[in-house]
């Protein structure tokens, strides 16, 4: 069995049971952004996560993914993940993989998930922001430049943009 055959990937709306294992999982990841955001701790997340993000058939949403009952990563379509850009949603935000698993496609396997939620929400166009080393994995999914930041969260990034509409971004 590949590993995307081993790989299961489900909205959170689904599996609730491991809304406190991701909000664990994020916070520990990225602790400054959450407090620049006000969230404070790992049970703040997960609130968060219970009050926005169960709403079925809709966004904002997360998806996990699975390696058989293992949670190894997740990804969320946001309204916006960068307060200066609010012009510019939804936005493909939070995409984690646990660090023992990273490497070894997962990352991609989540991208592509979401985009495939996202098309089938009817979502025209989404965004997402990345170091300026990362552009090459999300150009290889569809995503195209949208602009260049010399200063986001301490670091040059870019912001990216998937566009449904674009009949080589149709997802099979």
């Amino acid at each position: 069995m590949n590993l995307a055959e081993s790989i299961s990937c489900v909205d959170i709306v689904e599996c609730q049971e491991c809304i406190d294992a991701v909000a664990e999982m994020s916070f520990n990841e990225w602790p400054k952004e959450c407090m620049d955001v006000g969230i404070h701790s790992v049970e703040e997340y997960a609130e968060d996560i219970r009050n926005n993000y169960l709403e079925p058939n809709s966004w904002p949403l997360i998806i996990v993914a699975f390696r058989g009952v293992e949670l190894v990563g997740a990804v969320a379509i946001d309204p916006n993940d960068m307060e200066c850009r609010p012009n510019l949603k939804p936005w493909l935000a939070s995409l984690l993989v646990k660090p023992q698993h990273r490497g070894k496609g997962i990352g991609g396997i989540l991208i592509s998930a979401v985009l495939k939620r996202g098309q089938n929400l009817g979502l025209g166009k989404m965004y997402l922001w990345c170091k300026r080393d990362m552009e090459k994995l999300y150009i290889s999914r569809g995503f195209h430049v949208h602009e260049y930041m010399d200063d986001f969260c301490g670091h040059p990034v870019t912001i990216m943009e998937h566009d449904f509409c674009e009949p080589e971004k149709i997802l099979e």
